[in-house]
């Protein structure tokens, strides 16, 4: 099945598209969290459909507190297959990053919502 971001408009104006049965359980696969924002509201419109969540799966995660706060708070169980800080390791074991450009970045991640501040 397809959780889309929004209703369609036309058509049978699902948000949630293809065969599945109330009951049915799921993966939902995620290409990479951030806030967690969007994958809160594909899990909420998955859960209205009557459709279990077994655990949500992402390729990359920047790792937010955010997030992980938002995860546990909606008894959502996560995993990803690769993360910022594995990221950030490689890129400064090849040298693409330097120590500090590597630290910023974490900086960042402690606090993005304070950052242009």
């Amino acid at each position: 099945i397809y959780v889309r971001s929004e209703r369609k408009e036309h058509g049978l104006k699902k948000i949630v598209e293809g065969k599945f049965k109330e009951g049915d359980r799921v993966v939902l696969i995620e290409d990479q969290i951030s806030t967690g924002k969007s994958s809160l509201k594909a899990v909420q419109n998955l859960r209205d459909e009557g459709i279990e969540l077994n655990c949500l799966l992402s390729i990359m995660t920047y790792g937010f507190k955010e997030a992980e706060e938002k995860f546990r708070d909606n008894n959502v169980t996560y995993w990803s297959i690769c993360d910022l800080d594995t990221v950030l390791n490689v890129a400064k074991e090849q040298k693409i990053l330097t120590s500090t450009q590597v630290a910023t970045i974490l900086e960042f991640r402690q606090s993005p919502q304070d950052w242009l501040k």
